[in-house]
């Protein structure tokens, strides 16, 4: 009797614990709605609850954070920054046949956090707003956007939450510049790889992104980036600015401290020149090189390099542009003298802020005719005149002036030089030489060869 007694007083005491607990459990969940499987944003997890591994249903909170319904329980799961997984539950009510969802928002930016506990815990809403720090992008320096492309970098910022859970959902910019051809200017969360957060498909002097949810890292920070689109034929350039903290809206969080136009880059970010053609032609003893520019923005001009067949590209001279322009432009520039054998040529268009870009280089073989000194041209001079000579291998070469007596007036060139056809102008006046005759000589390696020269005034 003692024992029944027992039993009874027993599966009493458990039944109402139960009861108590499922009271307790469901007095203190908060009131939900039954939305299926729709996003809610701006939640807080604490960590150290239990760990579940199954789930029957689920809607996504974040990009990287969905919760779970199984079994009358709410699971958490998380991805973390190294990769890793966590899961969370806790108890909403089992006597609650449809899967529920957290209402989205809350009162003054609230957000929803798990109690912690040894097992499954209520869940209660407090105030937990992160404050947002915002860098700006003033020491960014994007590379020059390519015509004809996708997603050119021109600005970033970064923000970085107090807390966890502090959430980017709006954001409003400003671009300024003269230009045509950008469209799909997107906003990109971490790197501009994968999805964009929010795309703006038409130019316009604000741009504003709405309707993406981006959490916001709380230990180093999230770094954004804006992007745009280029048609071939795109021209002017770009300068990206947000113009005040109000230009953000957050869900869970507080907006940075007051800034007015804060910079994403470093300066505007010029569209490049066009190029229409390059060639480079062979001409007696040089080497032509002409092109053609379509458009130009913020041209300042271009170094011409040259690079001899297993050799290193070295500037051999600067042509100026013509800084802004919307009609064709045509360039040119003579190699008087190069080295035998292939050569290749190339241009380096600089823009006024000193940013450079390469274009594709062309090539010429040049073929040097057997070493010889020409003749000077013209010849009577006064006062110049141009020495021309060949060498067929790399030599040591000593161009001296000499007067009818033998004495040296003049030293032209003293020293090692490659192969290849000079073209050295002497100027009399450089030398003092007064009217008359005189003889140059050429000593190489390989030959010796004197010619003369007669001086007018």
């Amino acid at each position: 009797m003692k024992s029944k007694f027992f039993q009874l007083f027993l599966y009493s005491f458990v039944l109402l614990f139960i009861i108590s607990n499922h009271l307790t459990l469901f007095a203190q969940t908060i009131t939900v709605s039954n939305a299926g499987t729709a996003a809610v944003r701006g939640v807080y997890v604490n960590k150290g609850l239990d760990t579940d591994n199954t789930h029957d249903y689920y809607m996504k909170l974040d990009g990287s954070m969905y919760i779970y319904f199984a079994g009358g329980y709410w699971n958490i799961y998380t991805a973390r920054n190294d990769g890793s997984t966590d899961y969370y539950y806790w108890n909403f009510t089992p006597l609650d046949p449809n899967p529920p969802t957290l209402p989205i928002g809350g009162p003054n930016g609230w957000s929803y956090v798990a109690v912690l506990g040894t097992g499954p815990g209520a869940i209660t809403k407090q105030n937990a707003n992160a404050n947002m720090t915002f860098a700006n992008g003033s020491g960014y320096t994007p590379s020059t956007p390519t015509r004809g492309t996708s997603n050119n970098p021109v600005g970033r910022f970064q923000l970085t939450g107090s807390r966890y859970g502090g959430i980017l959902d709006g954001l409003t910019i400003s671009l300024s510049g003269t230009r045509t051809g950008v469209s799909n200017i997107k906003l990109w969360a971490g790197s501009v790889s994968g999805s964009p957060l929010a795309t703006v498909a038409t130019d316009n002097t604000t741009i504003t992104f709405n309707n993406f949810y981006s959490l916001v890292d709380s230990s180093s920070g999230t770094i954004y980036y804006v992007t745009i689109d280029l048609t071939a034929g795109a021209t002017g350039s770009v300068t990206p600015t947000i113009p005040s903290q109000a230009s953000f809206t957050f869900a869970g969080a507080n907006v940075p401290s007051s800034f007015t136009s804060a910079p994403l880059s470093s300066g505007s970010a010029p569209l490049p020149v066009e190029l229409n053609s390059f060639n480079a032609v062979l001409n007696g003893n040089s080497v032509a090189l002409n092109w053609s520019t379509a458009t130009e923005v913020n041209n300042y001009g271009f170094n011409i390099e040259r690079k001899p067949e297993n050799g290193s590209w070295n500037k051999i001279g600067f042509v100026q542009g013509h800084g802004n322009s919307n009609s064709p432009k045509s360039y040119s520039f003579i190699d008087d003298s190069p080295p035998g054998g292939k050569l290749s040529y190339r241009l380096q268009q600089i823009d006024l802020e000193g940013v450079s870009k390469n274009f594709d280089p062309v090539n010429v073989s040049f073929e040097i005719p057997k070493s010889e000194l020409k003749q000077n041209y013209p010849n009577p001079f006064n006062p110049s005149t141009v020495i021309t000579y060949n060498l067929s291998t790399n030599s040591y070469v000593s161009l001296k002036i000499y007067d009818v007596l033998g004495n040296q007036v003049a030293v032209v060139a003293n020293g090692f030089q490659n192969a290849g056809i000079y073209n050295i102008k002497v100027d009399a006046s450089d030398f003092k030489l007064s009217s008359g005759i005189y003889f140059y000589k050429l000593i190489t390696d390989k030959f010796i060869e004197t010619k003369k020269m007669i001086l007018t005034k």
